[in-house]
């Protein structure tokens, strides 16, 4: 099913799904899109695959007018964690229907230029 507010790619090589990515702008705060899903296949990782995946993904929030993008992840996800500081993305309270919770890390990075 396709849905008007998200937006899904997937990354491939040779034909084969080696990645996706998904970004959700909320119905209720588009001031914002959400960044929901960034894997990339064990054996494909260390390549800069989650790189390209989030650079595609911040590509398309621009092209619609959206000026920052927050995500959250796990505190035990330490490479995730420096793949984000790594694009500029910092530290900011919960969002959305986020609660606080002490083991999601909610960062953003402004979009603009």
């Amino acid at each position: 099913m396709k849905l008007p507010n998200v937006y899904f790619l997937g990354a491939y090589i040779d034909g084969e799904l080696v990645g996706c990515g998904a970004a959700k702008i909320p119905e209720i705060d588009g001031g914002y899109g959400e960044i929901k899903t960034v894997f990339v296949a064990q054996a494909h990782r260390g390549k800069g695959h989650s790189r390209t995946i989030m650079h595609k993904l911040e590509t398309h929030l621009r092209s619609i007018g959206v000026g920052v993008a927050k995500l959250a992840t796990g505190t035990k996800q330490p490479e995730a964690i420096s793949l984000y500081a790594s694009l500029g993305y910092v530290r900011c309270l919960p969002f959305g229907d986020h609660a606080a919770d002490p083991l999601t890390i909610f960062m953003e990075k402004s979009l603009s230029p």
